[in-house]
């Protein structure tokens, strides 16, 4: 065989015999290696990798934001009044408050429909719970019986387990007059600071 040129014996696919064929030195092969190939597809699948994936957590964490902040979302029910009995021997003789309810994500927009149609019924299941208070029910300061009592009597009225919580905001108290509440003005607002003693130097 003359120098510098290699005879390719390549071997057929169905019967194994061999093939007869020139290469020349220096000249085209056919396609990139194998190894060089594989490695791009690596880098390639890598750098598609890096990119993906932040954006998919950042989708993914916006989806689930809005979620929350949707199923967080209070309605708000209105203001009342609540007025103690004469009988009453607690020192909280009536208040001010509203009252803002959270709805269960797959009950909301049915729920909510049902409020907003007849608010009317809604605020007389509220009203009729307070005239059944009394002064010790507010004796707490998150008002938890309070909130469940009205929790459990508007989900009655709606049918289902619709309402999960109850918010009592903005609550403005009117004391007896005759004994002023520790830690309260006359005017029934709670003082920020205790009254500081004068000093006489």
């Amino acid at each position: 065989m003359p120098p510098g040129v290699a005879q390719e014996i390549t071997r057929s696919a169905d019967n194994g015999q061999p093939q007869g064929g020139i290469e020349i030195p220096g000249g085209h092969q056919g396609g990139p290696k194998p190894l060089s190939r594989g490695l791009n597809l690596t880098v390639v699948l890598l750098v598609t990798l890096a990119i993906v994936q932040p954006l998919a957590v950042a989708a993914y964490l916006i989806l689930k934001s809005s979620s929350q902040s949707h199923s967080s979302q209070e309605i708000v029910l209105g203001k009342f009044r609540f007025t103690a009995p004469p009988d009453d021997p607690g020192k909280l003789r009536a208040c001010e408050f509203h009252i803002a309810l959270v709805l269960a994500r797959e009950w909301r927009a049915w729920a909510e429909g049902k409020i907003r149609q007849e608010p009317g019924r809604f605020r007389q299941a509220v009203e009729e719970v307070l005239r059944e208070a009394r002064s010790s029910d507010f004796a707490d300061p998150s008002f938890r019986t309070l909130r469940r009592v009205l929790r459990e009597r508007l989900n009655d009225l709606l049918g289902v387990a619709a309402v999960t919580e109850v918010f009592i905001t903005e609550w403005l108290p009117q004391w007896a007059k005759a004994e002023t509440s520790p830690g309260m003005t006359a005017e029934g607002l709670p003082q920020a600071f205790p009254p500081v003693p004068e000093v006489n130097l």
